[in-house]
């Protein structure tokens, strides 16, 4: 059984779960392991979500080296803080 987080569908012929990610679709055929149904995504109807897809998939792929940057610096200790800076000059 896919889970909620599990990207995919339960088969429509045997009802066992067909992973399937956005690589999948953009393949255009997709295959159910269990009873070897073949589904196929019609690519000209589906030009517009498709084109939808394909920028999420960029977006998200630009956004993985950023968040792997950012969980990355964790060069500090918790008993450490950053030192703060003053914008403006301290009133006499």
């Amino acid at each position: 059984m896919l889970t909620s987080d599990a990207p995919g569908f339960p088969c429509p012929s045997c009802k066992i779960p067909i992973p399937a990610t956005i690589q999948h679709l953009f393949t255009g055929n997709i295959y159910c392991s269990g009873c070897g149904l073949e589904l196929r995504l019609d690519q000209a109807s589906s030009h517009e979500s498709l084109t939808a897809a394909h920028r999420l998939d960029d977006a998200m792929s630009q956004a993985e080296p950023m968040k792997a940057d950012a969980l990355g610096h964790t060069h500090l200790s918790p008993r450490e803080t950053p030192k703060r800076t003053r914008s403006r000059p301290r009133r006499p």
